[in-house]
């Protein structure tokens, strides 16, 4: 308990990581992990219906769009991190193009 309490102490450092854990754990965990969700069900129904083993969906309009919005949203979350730390709007464009250039070449 004295552990919590030293950390707690200092109103500002608590603050900072109430903030920084939310931002960083939430903002992810909020956002992108149910489009992900979304993808990977999608897959395992379409692989249930069709009576096969669970291969990568990557047809239909509805799984583009999802995929296309996951990419948005993590990158997006990642450039406000950026913003967060750096306080530059330039840092923050080139992790939203890195982000979403990466994400671009995963298959989900």
């Amino acid at each position: 308990p004295w552990v919590l309490v030293a950390l707690t102490y200092n109103a500002a450092f608590f603050d900072a990581f109430v903030n920084w854990s939310g931002l960083l754990i939430l903002g992810y965990t909020n956002f992108s992990m149910p489009l992900l969700l979304d993808l990977k069900l999608k897959t395992v129904r379409a692989a249930r219906a069709m009576g096969k083993k669970i291969v990568s969906s990557d047809d239909g309009m509805t799984t583009k769009i999802t995929k296309s919005v996951l990419i948005l949203v993590t990158a997006s979350i990642t450039s406000v991190i950026v913003i967060s730390i750096a306080d530059s709007v330039t840092f923050a464009a080139v992790a939203f193009l890195l982000t979403a250039g990466l994400m671009a070449q995963l298959k989900f």
